[in-house]
Order: C-alpha cells, then structure tokens, then sequence
C-alpha cells in the first residue's frame, strides 16, 4: 500500500480501519496571498500627521537655534563637553 495513495486513511478501502488517523506525507496545500496579507483599515488614523510634521520641524528649529547660539556665544576653545552641553541646553529651554 503506497502513501501517497489518495485511497489511504480513514473512512476508505485503503485496508484501516476507521480509528486510525490517515498519515500526511504532504504539507497542506498553499493558500492564496490574499489570504495571507491583511487589508489595510483604510479609516485608521495615519501615524503622521500636520502635527507631527510641525512638531519635528520646532525640534529642528530649536536646535539650529542653539547652533546659532554656540557659533556666536562660545569661545572656539570650548571643549567638546561645554558644546554639547551648551546646544542641549538651549535647545531644550528655546523648546519650551
């Protein structure tokens, strides 16, 4: 009796009885893409909006501030440190 034959399992001729589970040599077969890949909610919210977009750009502007202000405000000697320190200050209290 081969395996592969699709009289094989329970409930046929294939000389089982009805108790003994049919044995699967193949995956089961492929279904569609489409039922594999979700549709998109098209009345979910987008994650960017106006908002979002004016928020980066006073983060931005913020930080072109305190650049700004480090060019004109400290010494060219200012150690790293000072700088970084210095632009995340300002940027952080120009923020506010």
């Amino acid at each position: 009796m081969d395996v592969d034959d699709p009289s094989y399992g329970p409930g046929t001729s294939g000389g089982l009885s009805d108790q003994t589970p049919a044995i699967c040599t193949h995956p089961p077969s492929p279904t569609t893409a489409t039922d594999k890949i979700p549709m998109a909610d098209t009345n979910a919210t987008p994650v960017f909006t106006a908002t979002s977009a004016f928020s980066i750009a006073g983060v931005f502007g913020a930080l072109a501030f305190a650049y700004v202000g480090l060019v004109k405000l400290l010494p060219k000697t200012a150690s790293r440190t000072d700088r970084i320190t210095f632009v995340w200050l300002v940027s952080d209290f120009s923020s506010n």
